[in-house]
């Protein structure tokens, strides 16, 4: 829906009126073959004042304000300003580098220990991807993680990322066979056709022993629309000895509560309850 609106006054309470009179009549249930359907409702909303920009600028802008709303998580309004166009030129950016990122041998993996704090001893390691783009430099994975779900490319990076990490743990003689490799995995991946079957693959084809790997989730997995088919799929890589983490807990909007909905194995508190503490 795009609403032109024009006034010799101030534009905004017109436009405020406008944006709360199309949620009105949009909110309204629609009844299709005895069922009823509610229709969601972000808006972007792009103002002329100051310049004067062509219809067409006008709707492109509207349109990069009703994307950053659909991000932060629907049903609210956004006004353009100009480090949206300034954000999604680098969105681009980015998406076209990781589509050369792989091909171009421009990943690294560090590996995080993970110690036991009562001995001391290193009982795993976090395998934590990392991108030094040819063309951006350095992109640090807060920033491209999120794009590459958005445009499916983690599938394959994440296998990549699977399969390094496991060769690598394996193939090193100074590792005990005790210790972990942990990985983190995206809900886009746990929900692609056949994921348990490609771990169990990697898992063969490096020669790591599937008690040896961790896979970290985040509480997205809670996601209701998909909860059971999340819930089948770690129980599958439940049933072939691989532990499940969930990362970064109590950010999201799951609660202790919902812990027995899904095996888990172990959560990790996000660091942003910890960081303070003695």
């Amino acid at each position: 829906l795009i609403v032109l609106a024009a006034s010799s006054a101030e534009l905004h309470p017109l436009v405020e009126t406008v944006v709360e009179q199309a949620q009105e009549a949009v909110s309204q249930p629609i009844n299709i073959v005895g069922h009823t359907l509610h229709v969601g409702f972000s808006t972007g909303v792009a103002f002329s004042s100051g310049r004067n920009p062509s219809i067409s600028e006008l709707i492109h802008w509207a349109d990069l304000a009703a994307a950053e709303v659909k991000r932060s998580g629907r049903g609210s309004v956004h006004s353009y300003d100009k480090t949206l166009l300034l954000e999604q030129e680098r969105r681009l950016s980015v998406t076209q580098a990781l589509r050369r990122a792989m091909s171009a041998d421009e990943f690294d993996i560090e590996y995080q220990p993970v110690i036991d704090a009562h001995t001391g001893d290193i009982i795993a390691y976090e395998a934590l991807l990392r991108w030094n783009s040819a063309v951006l430099g350095p992109v640090v994975p807060d920033e491209f993680i999120p794009i590459a779900e958005e445009s499916a490319l983690i599938v394959d990076i994440g296998e990549w990322c699977m399969r390094k990490a496991c060769q690598t743990i394996q193939d090193d003689a100074d590792i005990p066979v005790s210790t972990k490799i942990a990985i983190n995995v995206s809900i886009r991946q746990i929900v692609m056709p056949n994921f348990a079957h490609m771990v169990s693959r990697v898992l063969a084809d490096t020669g790591l022993a599937s008690d040896r790997m961790v896979l970290e989730v985040t509480e997205s997995i809670f996601e209701k629309r998909q909860t059971a088919q999340i819930a089948t799929v770690l129980d599958q890589l439940h049933n072939m000895g691989i532990e499940i983490y969930i990362d970064d807990f109590g950010t999201g909007y799951s609660s202790l509560s919902r812990l027995h909905e899904i095996r888990i194995d172990a959560v990790k508190i996000d660091k942003s309850f910890v960081l303070s503490m003695d």
